[in-house]
């Protein structure tokens, strides 16, 4: 093999002897940093254990040319692109199709060229799914109201799913969209809340609204912006959890998803 890649960001990439041919499948990773998000990189070691004619480039784009970019995959010889957490419900509005978990949850990670047609699909919350399956989690606590909040209360629907956020109205708006009954609770700051007898917390939100909870072992935050991560991980593991779990630690499953879906011969 060649010697690796290494980004600015110290990151190994791909191998410089890779080589793509007109056959070969050309995946994008969307994001504002895309070098960040290692993603792109489980992905491009997975393909070359499998020995698969494909290769996984990151693309670094700003908010302002998201739409631009991802509308113009349509005349490319990208097959598809993985959009980063950032950018799941800003790219809706570039597809032709949505399957039904992107038509109900808003949300869309994973944007498939079929001709000059875009096709949303949504494979985060499949990944978390797998984990919650393979650690045997059953009664849940999920934080937040949003795509993958809404995309996990249909992908999770062999679990107990409680759902927390600041505002009610939201979650019962979630509710509705979803066409399933929620359970609903409030969490705040200023709320004494006590997550203790919960098998696992998924926490969806960029905000750090734990003050006064008290948290089960096992948290898995999904949050996209650094800072709030930051945060969460010190207040929660000073406030029950041993066991913090973030977006890279569902890599591996993420990887081998969409590996399956659109690589693997």
């Amino acid at each position: 093999m060649g010697d690796q890649v290494i980004t600015d960001t110290g990151i190994p990439t791909m191998n410089v002897d890779n080589k793509l041919s007109n056959k070969s499948l050309l995946f994008g990773l969307i994001a504002e940093s895309a070098q960040t998000n290692r993603l792109f990189v489980v992905l491009n070691r997975l393909i070359k254990a499998q020995s698969a004619d494909a290769m996984v480039i990151p693309m670094n784009i700003r908010p302002d040319d998201l739409y631009f970019t991802v509308s113009n995959l349509k005349k490319s010889h990208v097959n598809g692109s993985y959009i980063a957490q950032e950018y799941v419900t800003d790219v809706m509005e570039t597809l032709d199709e949505q399957n039904v978990l992107v038509a109900k949850s808003g949300g869309c990670d994973f944007v498939l060229r079929e001709g000059e047609r875009l096709l949303g699909r949504f494979h985060l919350p499949e990944a978390v799914s797998t984990y919650v399956t393979k650690a045997g989690f059953n009664k849940i606590a999920i934080v937040g109201d949003n795509a993958l909040s809404r995309a996990l209360s249909l992908t999770l629907s062999d679990q107990e799913l409680y759902f927390f956020h600041p505002e009610i109205e939201a979650i019962m708006r979630s509710s509705q969209a979803v066409g399933v009954e929620l359970d609903i609770n409030r969490i705040d700051n200023d709320i004494a809340v006590d997550l203790s007898g919960f098998d696992l917390v998924i926490n969806t939100m960029d905000e750090t609204i734990f003050e006064k909870t008290i948290f089960a072992k096992t948290l898995l935050d999904l949050g996209h912006v650094a800072a709030f991560r930051v945060a969460t991980k010190a207040i929660s593991e000073q406030n029950g959890v041993t066991e913090y779990r973030s977006f890279d630690d569902l890599l591996d499953d993420l990887a081998a998803i969409i590996f399956k879906n659109y690589i693997k011969d």
